[in-house]
Formats: structure tokens, sequence, C-alpha cells
């Protein structure tokens, strides 16, 4: 993962997580599913494992 695609993760992250609450979860599952399409055939990096580990915790 670059720098620039988990500055994008982290601000659309970020960008949910400062949202309403009416869409939130369905927001964060749909944040989840993108993020795993995009890496899940990659071999994973220690940012990409924390990234995820982060939105899941959120979950």
């Amino acid at each position: 993962m670059t720098f620039g695609e988990m500055k994008r993760w982290t601000d659309r992250l970020n960008q949910i997580l400062g949202a309403a609450q009416v869409n939130k979860q369905k927001r964060l599952e749909q944040l989840r599913k993108d993020f795993l399409d995009s890496y899940s055939h990659k071999t994973p990096c220690p940012f990409t494992l924390k990234f995820y580990s982060a939105v899941l915790e959120v979950i």
C-alpha cells in the first residue's frame, strides 16, 4: 500500500466516523468490503493489517 492509498482510506474512515449516526454502520461495512476487495489478493503489509484491524474495531 502506498502512502497515497493509505491517506485516501484513512480520510474515508475519518469522514465516516465524523458523520451522523444514521448510516455509519452501513458505511463502515461498505468500507470494510471495499478494502477487502482491494487488498485481499495482495500480500498484506503491516499497515494494511493495522488499518483493517482499526476498521473492525470500530464496527
